[in-house]
Formats: C-alpha cells, sequence, structure tokens
C-alpha cells in the first residue's frame, strides 16, 4: 500500500489542513502527531484542545482528528514506550503524542485541521 500526506496552509483562517491518503487493500491504519513538550493536549472523542504559553502569553490551538478513526493521547507512558520528546542524547521528556487507529478501505483520505485561536 501507499502513504501519501498532502499538507495546506490558509493563512487567513489560520488553519493548517493535512491529508493522509493510504491507497491499497482494506487494512489496518495507525496516525500519530506528536505534540512539543511545552503543550498541553485535552483529548475528547477525535478533537484535541491544545494550550501552551509563548512569550508569557497563554496560546490556544483546536485540532481536529479524522473522526473515522480512533484516539488516544499518550505522554511519558513507559511500556511500551510513548510520549516522549528527546532535546539531546540520552535525554528525554513527556510529550502528547495523539494516536489513532482504525481502517482504510483503499480510497478514502483522512483530514486533520489544525485552527490556531487569537
Amino acid at each position: 500500500s501507499v502513504h501519501r500526506r498532502r499538507v495546506e496552509l490558509t493563512a487567513a483562517s489560520r488553519e493548517l489542513k493535512v491529508v493522509d491518503e493510504v491507497r491499497g487493500p482494506r487494512r489496518s491504519v495507525r496516525l500519530a502527531f506528536h505534540l512539543g513538550p511545552a503543550i498541553a493536549a485535552d483529548l475528547t472523542g477525535s478533537r484535541a484542545a491544545l494550550s501552551w504559553t509563548r512569550d508569557g502569553a497563554e496560546r490556544s490551538a483546536v485540532l481536529d482528528l479524522p473522526g473515522e478513526l480512533s484516539w488516544r493521547a499518550h505522554r511519558g507512558e513507559t511500556d511500551p514506550p510513548l510520549g516522549w520528546y528527546s532535546p539531546g542524547f540520552g535525554r528525554k521528556e513527556p510529550a502528547t503524542t495523539l494516536v489513532g487507529t482504525g481502517f482504510s478501505d483503499g480510497a478514502e483520505g483522512f483530514t486533520t485541521v489544525l485552527r490556531f485561536h487569537g
């Protein structure tokens, strides 16, 4: 099977759209989005509310994940190791990884939209 990812940025609406295409026979699919360690994610269904602080100001965004997949958030887990960021050799710190699992019929695209606030 073939995986293609297309990314579109619309500056006027402050949106980033990611379309993952999986071509081939029906198969299980696993998509992952790795967030930086300073980003907090509150996952409800297929929507993640993101928040972080930059230059002393609170920032936020919403990540609408493909509803065809089942989503879970992982942060600082050890068995298996999932939800980590390494700023350098031999160092690691917890970071959220959003993982979606499900099936592809071989023709559909999975669309994720990131919308920045403020």
